[in-house]
């Protein structure tokens, strides 16, 4: 709210950043029910402030609203689907399918009414447009195909040429960008200055902000600290310096990499080629300069502070040039590791080569998430029988991180397991359903026995290092199943009683709540 964005975009950007952490999957299983609990609380408040007789009175203007959203997310969706390079036919019944606005407008009109911005009345025909697109949506669904096909036979042969090239010429575009290997070696490099020049923007457009909060917190604490500016802005200063040096490293690289591609065929390449390099990192310099200057609050500080701020960027820069290299080197590199580290703990989708022969096949690709109370934990793929019962196969299986491809059918599977399906439509959607069905629940039963899966660290100086599993009875004296070890980043899936641990080894185990808890004593303490 500070940074004058809303709630609800505020907690989407929470969202998306709880998302790309290792424990994603905990986090839904834990609030499964509060979101079950908020979802109704929401559509039941909703609900409450719809008014139906201002349904009647702007009944004409709910219509309107209506059909202008769906002839105008029909033709955007449209024109999206064949820039992307898909037919006429199937970019025709993908767009009618998404013509419902959905209940995210509820928020943004009553933030509007709220706000002043549009009239009271905005608010119901907000509810009535999206009703009306909501009812309509399964009628376009089960329409959609046919009247693919119905515009796809009827477009204009010139058209159907035009689209054809276009999409002959895409395909020839991404196939040459793909096999360049300036592209190859420079698309990093172009990412890393695109999301530094971001965060940089960032620091500066959010910093005013952040003094003012920072000010506020301590005039209510009572501390009056006079440097506290000078320190806030150095730290702002040091911060902007590292990712203005790591703007420049990757544009110098960049720079190189294009001079040497531009002038390789020239006979006066050595003489060229430094005259491109430089006039391109000019032209670095210019653009990093007009960042700093759109986004730097000259007008929320005094203006001697903000030259003083930017030339100290210079000459701090300058003095310490080296240094900055070496930090911001360390800093993307373990960004680097901690990002593929991420990939490499979450489910893999598969790519099909070719679009046209995967839409022939009719195969899709998607995730099933197995409930707290799954029906079906516990047993093996064998013993589920998906693809002789629906014709679906299970690809992958994320377990809490621990990804296992190509799964045997002796595999069990357990709560909070990720699948990654394998079939058409309808088969997956049968699959899922099994897979996610709930096991029947009685009131005298008790959660707490129920077993889970967790992580556990081998704590330094335990009992267990430089054991086996088998020397260690693990199952027979705990009652723990251990599902998987991490050592030294390598991870073992179903590990033998021969693996060994060691100290700083990540156990992934099957217990109840009581058992974990016991076998984080008995690790720590003696037999």
């Amino acid at each position: 709210m500070q940074a004058g964005f809303s709630v609800a975009l505020g907690a989407f950007l929470f969202g998306v950043v709880i998302a790309e952490t290792p424990f994603k999957t905990q986090i839904e299983r834990r609030l499964g029910g509060a979101q079950d609990m908020f979802s109704a609380i929401f559509f039941v408040s909703i609900g409450m402030l719809i008014d139906v007789q201002a349904f009647v009175d702007h009944a004409g203007l709910i219509v309107l609203v209506s059909f202008f959203a769906i002839v105008a997310r029909t033709l955007a969706s449209l024109v999206g689907l064949l820039g992307s390079g898909q037919t006429l036919g199937l970019a025709a019944s993908s767009a009618i399918i998404l013509t419902p606005i959905g209940e995210f407008s509820y928020i943004i009109a009553q933030l509007g009414v709220g706000a002043g911005a549009v009239p009271g009345s905005f608010y119901a025909v907000a509810v009535g447009a999206s009703l009306v697109t909501a009812v309509l949506a399964p009628f376009f669904a089960g329409k959609a195909e046919r009247w693919g096909q119905w515009v796809e036979r009827r477009q204009p042969a010139p058209m159907r040429g035009l689209l054809d090239r276009y999409r002959d010429w895409l395909t020839e575009a991404g196939a040459g960008m793909a096999r360049s290997r300036v592209w190859q070696f420079a698309r990093r490099g172009v990412v890393s200055v695109v999301i530094e020049l971001v965060m940089l923007a960032g620091l500066f457009g959010f910093s005013s902000a952040v003094r003012t909060g920072i000010g506020s917190f301590l005039s209510r604490a009572g501390y009056d600290l006079p440097g506290w500016n000078l320190l806030y802005w150095g730290l702002v200063l040091t911060a902007a310096v590292i990712l203005a040096a790591a703007i420049m490293r990757n544009l110098h690289a960049l720079t190189m990499l294009f001079a040497e591609a531009l002038t390789m065929r020239s006979r006066n390449a050595p003489n060229l080629r430094p005259i491109v390099q430089v006039g391109f990192q000019g032209l670095g310099v210019v653009g990093l300069a007009l960042v700093v200057f759109l986004t730097f609050p000259f007008s929320t500080t005094v203006p001697w502070v903000a030259f003083v701020v930017i030339g100290a960027m210079g000459v701090f820069a300058l003095v310490l040039w080296r240094h900055l290299i070496r930090l911001q080197s360390r800093l993307e590199r373990t960004l680097a590791e901690s990002v593929e580290s991420q990939e490499s703990a979450r489910t893999r989708m598969v790519r099909v080569a070719d679009g046209e022969q995967s839409r022939d096949w009719n195969m899709d690709v998607a995730e099933a998430l197995l409930p707290d109370q799954a029906a079906c934990a516990g047993r093996t793929i064998q013993e589920l029988a998906l693809r002789s019962r629906f014709g679906c196969s299970i690809l992958e299986i994320d377990r809490q991180g621990f990804v296992i491809g190509h799964p045997r059918p002796e595999v069990a599977l357990f709560p909070g397991d990720r699948v990654l399906l394998f079939g058409t439509e309808g088969q997956i959607q049968a699959a899922r359903q099994e897979l996610q069905m709930e096991r029947a629940f009685t009131p005298d039963e008790s959660d707490f026995d129920e077993a889970v899966l967790e992580t556990v660290e081998v704590p330094p100086g335990s009992m267990a290092a430089g054991r086996t599993l088998i020397e260690l009875a693990v199952f027979k004296k705990t009652g723990v199943q251990v599902m998987g070890i991490e050592k030294d980043g390598r991870r073992i899936l179903n590990p033998a009683g021969s693996d060994r641990l060691e100290a700083g080894d990540r156990l992934l185990i099957m217990a109840t709540n009581p058992e974990i808890r016991a076998f984080r004593e008995w690790l720590s303490g003696g037999e």
